[in-house]
């Protein structure tokens, strides 16, 4: 009898596990809005795989004229988990981009996704110690 419990147990994990990293492909490609967070306005982001546009966005929701789109270059290291570095190819670094970079990038997990969105984890190793911030990306 302990033996169906674990039998049953594994398969959920197993396939729960599956069904969470088969949705973080969704979120490979594609346009996507980060919603506005206190201290943050919201961004569209276009990614390609590997690659991202993040565009600022006013309060209605159009490009922001007066900030400067980032260009973001991606290493996925799992299906859900990849790091950003700032290329600097496309776009002047400002020193905090250039410390993002020489420290590594920004290394995001997706931790849960729910109705077209992912809750996300970012961490900057900083000195040493990861610098944390949790956030949220919706399918367009």
């Amino acid at each position: 009898m302990k033996n169906i419990y674990l039998l049953t147990f594994l398969m959920f994990a197993y396939f729960n596990s599956a069904a969470q990293n088969s949705s973080c492909e969704n979120f490979k490609t594609g346009n996507f809005i980060m919603p506005p967070e206190e201290g943050y306005s919201s961004v569209r982001i276009e990614r390609h795989n590997n690659y991202q546009i993040e565009i600022p966005l006013n309060e209605k929701g159009l490009p922001d004229k007066n900030k400067e789109e980032q260009y973001i270059n991606l290493e996925w290291v799992d299906d859900c988990t990849y790091i950003g570095k700032y290329d600097a190819t496309k776009m002047e670094l400002t020193e905090f981009q250039k410390f993002v970079n020489t420290n590594g990038g920004i290394k995001v997990e997706m931790k849960k996704i729910e109705k077209g969105c992912f809750f996300y984890l970012s961490t900057l190793t900083i000195e040493g110690e990861e610098q944390r911030l949790d956030g949220k990306m919706c399918l367009e």
